[in-house]
């Protein structure tokens, strides 16, 4: 509609400009007859006059033409297909608070095995937007596709162990694949039901933890925060620490694209960096030994793994202080490595050593 509103404008303002071009034209032409007429020059009266008439019949066919031209009449319509689509969801949103604990009500789990699988190690998790489920099993090196009621519908195989995911876009993921001779990004797409393999990003340095924020990619080396280009350009190194191993393990960009929370193995504890570098905040805790995945709701909340505490936990989101205990030993995880917040079910899904994922369902 604008693209048609700014060609009719363009054409008006072309026909308001020649308009005005020969009326100044033929005002001209008429006031030097108008002087020759007076001096008596009857050779440079009969010349006036001549292109006085042509000016005059330019202008008359220039009317003419125009007069001819159609009416337009703008008339927006209304896409009836956005109803359709508003109509499959519940609500339109929700209100959350980031600092408010969050309550388990129930558990349950859910079987990963596929045919020719060895015991499982859910390494990643990340809910899609159409509430489709990816697994990353870095054990059997599969991306498995769940539906909505978690049960495997499809999985491919990728070159190296996976060890972390996330979604890019409706129907395409990103997955950091790490081995002996693997650096790289693994871009997977959905067709006809079934999950393909499609470009990959070559890397340079290791690739343990990913995470997707506004066009950006996240990439955490084991030392190093990335901030990677959709298409492979390396844009900046954000923070590093080369104090010890797996420093920068896993990460997580916040809704608002304005910090990001870093889980430090070897210092067991979680790191909250801004976008310039800055450590905004450092948190240990005894329930979090051996931090391991990290994960941001998108209100906004903080999940934690402890894979040596065995506990998933809440913090808050200055990245300060722990809210509640989300899940422990005792709920069946075992050393827990991935965790992912379900909002279309409300409900937290965990990965861990194990070849099954739990599910538990919030108050």
């Amino acid at each position: 509609m604008t693209e048609k509103l700014e060609t009719l404008q363009a054409s008006l303002w072309n026909d308001i400009t020649t308009s005005k071009t020969l009326k100044d034209e033929i005002k001209r032409l008429g006031n030097a007859i108008h002087d020759i007429y007076y001096k008596g020059n009857e050779e440079f009266n009969f010349i006036a006059e001549k292109k006085c008439l042509k000016k005059i019949q330019i202008s008359e066919e220039y009317i003419e033409s125009n007069s001819e031209k159609a009416v337009y009449s703008l008339i927006f319509k209304a896409d009836n297909d956005i109803q359709k689509l508003l109509c499959q969801f519940p609500r339109l949103g929700w209100i959350e608070c980031s600092n408010w604990g969050l309550t388990v009500k129930e558990t349950s789990e859910y079987n990963m095995l596929t045919a020719d699988d060895s015991t499982c190690t859910i390494k990643a998790l990340c809910v899609r937007h159409d509430g489709m489920i990816i697994v990353a099993d870095q054990a059997n090196k599969k991306i498995k596709l769940l539906n909505q009621q978690y049960r495997i519908i499809t999985h491919c195989d990728v070159s190296a162990e996976p060890q972390d995911v996330c979604e890019i876009s409706f129907g395409e993921i990103a997955v950091a694949v790490d081995g002996w001779f693997t650096k790289e990004i693994q871009f997977i797409f959905e067709l006809n039901g079934q999950l393909v393999n499609g470009r990959k990003l070559e890397l340079q340095h290791p690739c343990y933890g990913i995470s997707y924020h506004d066009g950006k990619l996240y990439i955490t080396s084991s030392t190093a925060l990335y901030k990677y280009s959709l298409c492979g350009k390396q844009e900046s190194k954000i923070f590093e620490d080369t104090s010890a191993k797996n420093t920068l393990w896993k990460c997580a960009v916040s809704p608002t694209g304005t910090r990001v929370y870093i889980t430090n193995q070897s210092q067991k504890k979680l790191l909250t960096v801004g976008m310039d570098g800055s450590v905004l905040a450092s948190f240990t805790h005894p329930e979090l030994r051996l931090p391991y995945g990290v994960h941001v709701t998108p209100a906004g909340k903080v999940l934690v793994c402890g894979k040596e505490s065995t506990t998933v936990i809440q913090v808050d989101s200055g990245g300060k202080m722990k809210l509640a205990t989300l899940a422990s030993k005792w709920d069946g995880i075992n050393f827990p490595r991935s965790v992912f917040y379900n909002k279309n079910t409300a409900s937290i899904i965990v990965g861990h050593f194990g070849n099954d994922i739990l599910v538990f369902r919030l108050v």
